[in-house]
């Protein structure tokens, strides 16, 4: 009953060593809102075990890896996170150099079909940010630290790169996948 009403649900877990009791708790009640046309949106510290909190996500492969954590490139320029956002466009330069940029990464290979692959990193089949449908609703997940850059720590070549770009077109992203409201009809 808490998530009725609700269109987009931002998640950030900035833990590094796990997920919060209080969502784990509540996995299927998210799992049965997204189903129904939520949007979710997950930022995730930990990224190890994500495919057990993401609806569907049983047989991704995901990561916590910092091999190559300060660089992050554009894979698909067709969605508002990378392209035409409120808060400006991003290239393969605009989030690098950050203190940890991502903390992991998905497969390419082993997210669902029809899944927007957005971000990478230099290797192209490891995934920081991606969108998939679930039911009628859809998930964005990254491994992207955004608590980190949202709390004003501008570390790296990316002052405010995260906060005043990413942030607000990620945001605006999941807005545009939810379902037009009857009333602006």
């Amino acid at each position: 009953a808490d998530l009725v009403g609700i269109d987009v649900l931002f998640v950030d877990n900035c833990n590094n060593g796990g997920y919060g009791a209080e969502y784990l708790s509540r996995l299927a009640d998210i799992q049965a809102a997204v189903n129904a046309g939520m949007v979710l949106i997950i930022h995730d510290r930990f990224v190890d075990n994500a495919e057990s909190i993401l609806p569907g996500g049983a047989t991704f492969d995901i990561r916590r890896d910092f091999a190559d954590s300060a660089n992050i490139n554009v894979r698909d320029n067709t969605t508002i996170v990378t392209s035409g956002g409120p808060g400006g466009s991003i290239n393969d330069a605009t989030l690098d150099g950050g203190c940890s940029s991502s903390h992991g990464f998905a497969v390419a290979s082993s997210l669902p079909a029809g899944a927007k692959l957005i971000l990478s990193r230099g290797n192209a089949n490891e995934i920081v940010t991606f969108s998939y449908s679930y039911g009628a609703g859809s998930v964005i997940y990254s491994s992207i630290p955004l608590d980190f850059y949202l709390a004003g720590f501008n570390c790296g070549n990316v002052p405010g790169a995260f906060k005043n770009i990413y942030a607000p077109n990620v945001i605006a992203y999941g807005a545009s996948l939810t379902a037009p409201c009857d009333s602006f009809k």
